[in-house]
C-alpha cells in the first residue's frame, strides 16, 4: 500500500486522535508512539517515519513535508503556525476540525450527487457537478471562500497572528493562482482585510461581515458567521437545483 491510498477519513481520524492525546498534554513523541501502534497501514509506517525524523531534529511540519501525498499544503501550514506561535496543541485541533468539515462537506456534496445519479439525470460525477455549477453563481469560487473563513475563524480563535491565519485560509483557492496570489500578499500596516477580500472577489455578505469583525475586534466570529452563511446557501441552492430538475423530470415524463 502506498502513501496515496491513506483515505481522507483514515487521516480525519488521526488528526483527531493526535490532537487529542497533544491537548490532554501527552509529549510529542509519545503521541506518536502510540499513534503508531493504534493506526493501520501505511499510516503506522508514515508515523514511525515521522518519529524518526523529528529524532534527528526536524521539526513535526517539516517531517510531514516528506509525505506530501499524505498531508497536504494546509495540514504543513497549519502545524507551522502553531510552531512558530507556540500552539501546536491548538492548531493541530484546528487542523482535526478542519479535516473533519471539509469530510463532510464533500460527502454532503457526494450525496447530491448520487440523487442526481438515482433520478437519471447524470451519469457521472463530472455531469452531476456541472448541472449543479450551471445553477449556483460561481459554484468553484464561493466553495473555496466557505472554505477560506472556516479556516481562517478557526485560526484566529486558536491565537494563531492575522497574517499566518490568512496564509494558511489562502490555500483554500489553491486552485485559482489569480485569488489565491491577491489573498497570499503580506498585510502592510495600513490594509485592512476587508479591502484584501474585495480585491478577491469575496461575496458582500462576507466583505461587509469582516468589516464589523475588524471594527469590532471580533474577526474570528465575523468569519466563523460568513463561512455558516455560505455553507447555508451553498446546500440551499444544491438542494433547489436538484429539486427543479427532478420537477422538471417529473413533468416531462407526465406529458
Amino acid at each position: 500500500m502506498t502513501e496515496q491510498q491513506v483515505t481522507p477519513l483514515a487521516l480525519a481520524l488521526w488528526a483527531r486522535k493526535f490532537a487529542t492525546l497533544i491537548g490532554a498534554g501527552v509529549s510529542l513523541m509519545r503521541a506518536l508512539d502510540i499513534l503508531k501502534a493504534v493506526s493501520s497501514s501505511p499510516l503506522d509506517g508514515v508515523t514511525a517515519d515521522l518519529m524518526a525524523r523529528i529524532e534527528t531534529g526536524a521539526t513535526l511540519s517539516d517531517a510531514m513535508k516528506q509525505h506530501p501525498d499524505v498531508f497536504g499544503g494546509v495540514a504543513i501550514l497549519i502545524v507551522r503556525a502553531g510552531e512558530v506561535g507556540g500552539v501546536v496543541d491548538e492548531t493541530l485541533a484546528v487542523w482535526a476540525e478542519w479535516l473533519a468539515r471539509d469530510l463532510e462537506w464533500h460527502a454532503r456534496f457526494h450525496t447530491h450527487v448520487l440523487l442526481a445519479k438515482a433520478l437519471g439525470l447524470v451519469a457521472t460525477r463530472e455531469e452531476a457537478y456541472a448541472l449543479v455549477e450551471g445553477s449556483v453563481l460561481d459554484f468553484r469560487h464561493r466553495t473555496a471562500e466557505y472554505l477560506y473563513c472556516a479556516m481562517a475563524s478557526m485560526m484566529l480563535a486558536s491565537g494563531v497572528p492575522l497574517s499566518m491565519a490568512l496564509e494558511v485560509a489562502a490555500e483554500a483557492f489553491a486552485q485559482d493562482a489569480e485569488r489565491a496570489e491577491v489573498l497570499r500578499r503580506p498585510l502592510e500596516p495600513d490594509t485592512r482585510v476587508h479591502a484584501r477580500l474585495t480585491d478577491a472577489e469575496f461575496s458582500p455578505i462576507t466583505v461587509q461581515m469582516a468589516t464589523v469583525g475588524e471594527e469590532t475586534g471580533t474577526l474570528d466570529r465575523a468569519f466563523d458567521e460568513a463561512a455558516k452563511a455560505l455553507q447555508f446557501e451553498l446546500e440551499t441552492r444544491m438542494t433547489v437545483a436538484l429539486s427543479g430538475l427532478h420537477e422538471g423530470t417529473e413533468e416531462r415524463a407526465s406529458g
